[in-house]
């Protein structure tokens, strides 16, 4: 019989994947070896108490990550042959002395660390099955591509439900619906090419948008980022500027701009006509205080074009954003968007706003923003315990760490081990224009991880990379 544990919290991973780890992690430890078949889902079903189709979604999840393999007729069989961690590696301190020891695949899958991915796990999988279904009640609606602008019922919930919470108050014809923010930065780029010819930005930083404005003939400016947020304190503001904000979170950083470098921008926004683009990317996953608002509710509000997505909320893949703006640019953007796509999946934005409408998609949010608090917590615990020479702020909200370290060359060499285990980690060298610079960051995303996988993951490093006394 196996052991298995199920929490029926309500923070606690969906049951199949809570199924689905406990096994994985049993079949690691050798207590089921290779060649052993796990029980028939109907008996597991049974001693869990649990639904057939829970445990049949664990054993296709531990046969895609090759645990196991589903024989028709016969069950499904353990395959992994491994067992890593059998007793603890030695504490060294030189990390290539480990490297070929080290360079064995952790876990099958890999463990990823990457920045702003959402969970799946919490997904309410019936509930968008049930949504989607209502969508499908009306396929000849299916056949017409609907406004330029976007689904209009699905603006009008956007005005109604999402945008008050962050102080904007719009109609429908401010806003614009778009395949992802990428694909909005673009739109954007190529309808004010012709008023705007800078665009500014901080760095480190998400600079996908400054490439996009790049391809178009922009001149890039970066701007140093600071404990307030972007330092502008060089900057000699004109009216054909953009300025690229990210107020609430500023990524990687997550750096929230201060009350005195609001004002400032906003007074820069007024006076000197400069255009601020802000991207309001994360900002639902505030933990410790409620965000400021919006930029674009100020008195700026004319300047302002702000972004918003579902793919933080939802999933990643979804593609789904929006803009608001004022109505006369949207216009414009939207008639480009006509010209080159025809538009924004229809399908997908009916279900989107059939989740607005439903209360789904605001149920989920408020479950996920306690799911990710908590997993911040146990993330700055975890660094704080097995990385004892990191130096970082513990971010109000957001969806990653952002953490540097006392030691010189430890950064790179962290790094160099996460990806010789194969877990996935972002390269920082993403986030800077200088080719050259040698980052002295690391980021670690939580918000897609196992807590249990990371421990581990930290732990061996400590054991590798740290000293005895470094541990004390």
């Amino acid at each position: 019989m196996i052991d298995i544990h199920l929490s029926h919290s309500a923070t606690a991973l969906p049951l199949y994947q809570q199924i689905e780890q406990q096994i994985s992690w049993q079949v690691i430890k050798g207590r089921l070896n290779y060649g052993e078949y796990l029980p028939p889902s109907r008996e597991l079903a049974r001693q869990l108490r649990v639904s057939r189709g829970s445990v049949v979604r664990a054993y296709e999840a531990l046969c895609m990550k090759e645990y196991c393999h589903s024989h028709t007729g016969r069950g499904t069989m353990v395959i992994y042959r491994e067992k890593p961690n059998a007793s603890p590696p030695d504490p060294v301190t030189s990390l290539s002395s480990q490297l070929p020891h080290a360079v064995d695949k952790f876990l099958p899958g890999g463990l990823s660390l990457l920045p702003s991915h959402a969970s799946t796990a919490h997904l309410p999988v019936s509930e968008f099955r049930q949504a989607f279904n209502r969508v499908l009640r009306y396929p000849d609606r299916l056949n017409h591509f609907g406004e330029s602008a976007g689904n209009l019922e699905l603006r009008q919930l956007i005005c109604d439900q999402i945008l008050p919470s962050r102080g904007i108050s719009a109609s429908p014809h401010e806003v614009l619906i778009v395949p992802g923010s990428q694909y909005g930065s673009l739109l954007l780029a190529m309808t004010v090419r012709q008023e705007r010819t800078c665009f500014h930005f901080g760095e480190p930083g998400y600079l996908e948008f400054a490439r996009n404005f790049s391809r178009f003939g922009y001149g890039l400016q970066s701007h140093r980022m600071d404990a307030e947020g972007i330092d502008i304190s060089g900057f000699r503001p004109a009216s054909k500027d953009i300025l690229y904000l990210m107020p609430e979170h500023h990524f990687p950083q997550c750096i929230t701009l201060s009350d005195a470098r609001r004002s400032e921008i906003i007074q820069l926004a007024c006076q000197k006509k400069v255009l601020l683009l802000e991207d309001d990317y994360d900002s639902e996953f505030y933990f410790d205080k409620v965000p400021h608002p919006a930029l674009r509710s100020t008195a700026a509000a004319a300047q302002v074009i702000y972004m918003g997505t579902f793919s933080k909320v939802l999933f990643n893949n979804v593609r789904l954003g929006y803009l608001v703006a004022d109505r006369h640019l949207v216009q414009q953007m939207a008639a480009l968007h006509w010209s080159l796509s025809r538009g924004t999946s229809g399908l997908l934005q009916q279900w989107v706003a059939e989740l607005l409408k439903n209360g789904i998609y605001s149920r989920h949010l408020r479950r996920m923003r306690m799911v990710y608090r908590h997993k911040r917590d146990d993330m700055v615990n975890l660094v704080r315990k097995y990385l004892p020479d990191a130096k970082f702020t513990v971010p109000p909200g957001g969806l990653q760490l952002y953490v540097r370290f006392i030691q010189p060359g430890k950064t790179h060499q962290i790094y160099n081990w996460l990806t010789s285990n194969n877990i996935q980690v972002a390269d920082t060298g993403n986030y800077t224009f200088d080719t050259n610079a040698k980052s002295d960051f690391i980021v670690i995303g939580f918000a897609n991880i196992d807590v249990n996988e990371c421990e581990t993951v930290l732990q061996r490093i400590n054991q590798t990379l740290y000293s005895v006394s470094d541990r004390l």
